[in-house]
């Protein structure tokens, strides 16, 4: 940890208290204290969790890549409507 991350305790149905950190937090979290969130664990190793609804590394690089080749394909639509009109 790099002194970004934030932890949480969880409760499963197991009764016990888990703690577990978010790899993808940031100074800048939504997750403040007190805020219930919704978490995905596996029942069988509750320490295997994670922050339900957040955007990861690859959904950020997904909508990077999308925003990158929206005006290369606008672009080329345009050069192929003007080519046959």
């Amino acid at each position: 940890m790099d002194g970004h991350e934030i932890i949480f305790n969880i409760k499963p149905t197991s009764g016990e208290v888990v703690e577990f950190w978010n790899p993808y937090s940031t100074k800048l979290s939504f997750n403040r204290i007190g805020r219930k969130i919704n978490v995905l664990y596996n029942p069988a190793n509750p320490r295997d969790a994670l922050i339900a609804g957040g955007v990861n590394g690859a959904g950020c690089l997904a909508v990077m890549l999308f925003l990158i080749g929206v005006p290369f394909a606008l672009s080329g639509v345009f050069a192929l409507l003007k080519f046959f009109l």
